[in-house]
């Protein structure tokens, strides 16, 4: 589960894009406005249930220069970084409008993490991609096949095979061809694999690259990763 930590003033200008963008490549996001309701302990909530909780794995937390003037979104990131000092969470910042030389001293650590600049709410979908990126490669880890050449290697289906060695043929360079190549590989597997009982992060990724970019996109901006790292984990569940 992934926690979003950010000062209320930025609710809509930037915290609810990254949010949605989040959810609809399949992750499970905790949100204060989903997750606490009126006569909560906001403490307990906020803290316990939230920047605490054990299942929360990922955090963003998203820095401007509203952020100083929030008392919770504070107390979320002091927690976060105890975690994160312990090895018990990762953390994406997200530095929303601000000039690298006016960061707050508070917040210096972040700037050792690898991190995000935005300027608008625009960006945010860019943000999400190296989010995106980062937690399916995290997820590879764990499965039977984290590089497409283990699968060519191993696999007995000749078909998906031939479709992922004319993939890999293909100039590393011609992104379209690559996305398109990759995203009916995808189909074969959806026809033959009731690929819908699984989390929706086996199968969302491709849905949402299709709708956005229609599979036709200038620059590589992690898109191609994120589909090679999702078809991975479909592999590995179904072959």
């Amino acid at each position: 589960m992934i926690f979003l930590c950010f000062n209320i003033k930025d609710r809509e200008k930037i915290a609810e894009p990254i949010l949605q963008h989040l959810r609809s490549f399949g992750f499970s996001v905790w949100y204060d406005r989903k997750d606490i309701f009126i006569g909560d302990n906001r403490y307990e909530t906020n803290i316990v249930n939230g920047a605490g909780n054990a299942k929360i794995e990922y955090a963003v937390v998203i820095l401007s220069n509203n952020f100083s003037s929030g008392h919770f979104c504070i107390e979320e990131l002091n927690l976060l970084r105890k975690r994160f000092k312990n090895n018990d969470i990762k953390i994406f910042p997200i530095f929303y409008d601000m000039n690298i030389d006016n960061i707050d001293s508070d917040y210096q650590w972040l700037l050792e993490l690898v991190c995000k600049f935005v300027k608008s709410k625009d960006e945010s979908i860019f943000a999400a991609y190296h989010i995106v990126a980062k937690i399916t490669n995290d997820l590879l880890l764990k499965e039977k096949y984290t590089k497409i050449s283990q699968f060519i290697r191993q696999s007995k289906n000749s078909f998906l095979k031939d479709m992922i060695l004319c993939y890999e043929s293909i100039d590393m360079y011609n992104y379209n061809a690559r996305m398109s190549a990759l995203y009916y590989i995808y189909l074969y597997i959806k026809e033959h694999n009731n690929i819908h009982q699984l989390c929706a992060y086996y199968y969302k990724p491709f849905e949402k690259l299709f709708s956005f970019t229609k599979l036709n996109i200038d620059t590589d901006r992690r898109e191609i990763q994120i589909l090679e790292n999702v078809l991975l984990l479909l592999l590995s569940k179904y072959y």
